[in-house]
């Protein structure tokens, strides 16, 4: 409580110099820029978890260079993140990856060998060949959630 009165240069200051620092909890942090999320990524590199939920600035491009950034990373949330239109992501340490209610999200290029969990729960404009391809990019795949991809049942 209160965070909102700390500035995102401040957060980002603190931040980078905790290169021990285990999980990222960025969520619903609505002015949290790409440039700022790039740089912490660089130096937490010890994260195992961020999350990005509700982070209304966050898109496409910062995703792909935090799964290279956080070699370690096993749990990335980014729900409701609603810039997602075309996730792009190589990871061989991700186990869980959420992306529900990005409703804006078309397609998803995963390569991530370790995935278990997979949530895209309402992410209405998710392409079928986009779901097929899990099979071959996410041998691991346990646990799916499509319910409300209203595009998958069209067609």
């Amino acid at each position: 409580r209160g965070c909102h009165l700390i500035s995102e240069q401040g957060i980002v200051a603190a931040l980078s110099r905790l290169r021990r620092l285990q999980a990222l909890e960025l969520n619903q942090w609505s002015n949290m820029s790409e440039a700022s999320v790039e740089l912490l990524v660089r130096h937490c590199v010890a994260a195992r978890r961020l999350d990005l939920s509700m982070c209304e600035r966050i898109g496409d491009g910062v995703l792909a260079k935090a799964a290279r950034a956080l070699t370690q990373l096993r749990d990335l949330e980014c729900y409701g993140a609603m810039r997602l239109q075309r996730v792009q992501l190589k990871s061989p340490s991700l186990a869980s990856l959420s992306l529900s209610n990005c409703r804006s999200l078309s397609d998803l290029a995963l390569s991530c060998p370790n995935l278990t969990r997979l949530s895209m729960q309402n992410c209405r404009e998710i392409s079928a060949e986009a779901v097929m391809l899990l099979g071959t990019s996410c041998p691991s795949l346990e646990f799916l959630d499509l319910s409300g991809c209203s595009r998958l049942g069209s067609g």
